[in-house]
């Protein structure tokens, strides 16, 4: 219902949203062709729409603030990007093209000063769908494939929940009530994590909840985002992975606040 919402709201801004972008071509509308046809890409194929993917997550989910011409840019960035015919690139761009108007449309509804949740909503499905694209790169680099260098098995991480707990503080973030060993969190989810820590987000105001998840293998972690980013799943919320840890947030929580949790997950790797 919520996402119905949205998707209404959202709707009137499409046209402005075309009409910025006027005067540009679909890439993937001019090579036109049932991807199944083309051939696999290589790693340099692929290595532009991969550089410009992780670059604008780094961008947009560490901003403190939103601005319409920087986000113009971005989507310009990408309408014109040359993709090559090959099958993986056509899924990336569209996907990467769809996030950057997700998070345009965001930052429109911002600058007038209204519809606060659903211009985070917007932002938060845009940022969603890069943070899976890195995820994919991440596990694409882990089989050998097209992803940009990643952590081997040495380098994956030592945090603790104790780290994430002391950036939390560091960042002043609003939350309460942790339970610092969690029992499993149930249902389909995964038993992997080496700890579980859950909280509560006081700035909700009928309550919401957040967790950090502390794991010890690249495919301990692993599992746990094939989990969250299932598209039969629910709404994940804010998900946000660094190193050997990932942190989720309840979706009711503003994207402000969550972008300032995702910069104290960020500055522990930093």
């Amino acid at each position: 219902m919520r996402q119905a919402h949205h998707t209404r709201t959202a709707a009137g801004l499409v046209l402005l949203v075309i009409a910025l972008a006027a005067g540009t071509v679909s890439p993937v509308r001019a090579q036109g062709g049932p991807e199944d046809d083309l051939p696999a890409c290589t790693a340099a194929d692929l290595r532009p729409l991969v550089d410009i993917s992780l670059q604008m997550l780094e961008a947009t989910s560490r901003a403190r603030r939103y601005d319409v011409s920087e986000m113009l840019v971005w989507r310009t960035a990408i309408t014109t990007l040359e993709v090559p015919a090959c099958a993986e690139a056509q899924d990336i761009w569209l996907q990467l093209w769809l996030a950057s108007d997700e998070i345009l449309i965001g930052t429109l509804l911002l600058e007038r000063q209204g519809a606060i949740e659903e211009a985070a909503l917007a932002i938060n499905s845009g940022l969603a769908t890069l943070t899976a694209l890195r995820y994919s790169f991440t596990l694409a680099g882990q089989a050998g494939g097209f992803a940009p260098e990643v952590e081997t098995p040495e380098e994956f991480g030592a945090l603790t929940g104790d780290d994430v707990l002391i950036a939390f503080q560091r960042f002043d973030l609003p939350y309460a009530d942790v339970t610092r060993e969690a029992g499993p969190a149930g249902g389909d989810a995964p038993d992997t994590e080496l700890e579980r820590l859950t909280f509560t987000l006081p700035t909700i105001f009928d309550g919401g909840v957040g967790q950090a998840l502390v794991f010890e293998t690249p495919e301990d972690r692993d599992a746990w985002l094939d989990y969250l980013f299932d598209p039969a799943g629910v709404d994940p919320g804010f998900v946000y992975f660094e190193a050997n840890v990932i942190v989720q947030l309840s979706p009711d929580l503003d994207g402000e606040t969550a972008r300032l949790f995702r910069a104290a997950l960020a500055s522990l790797v930093e």
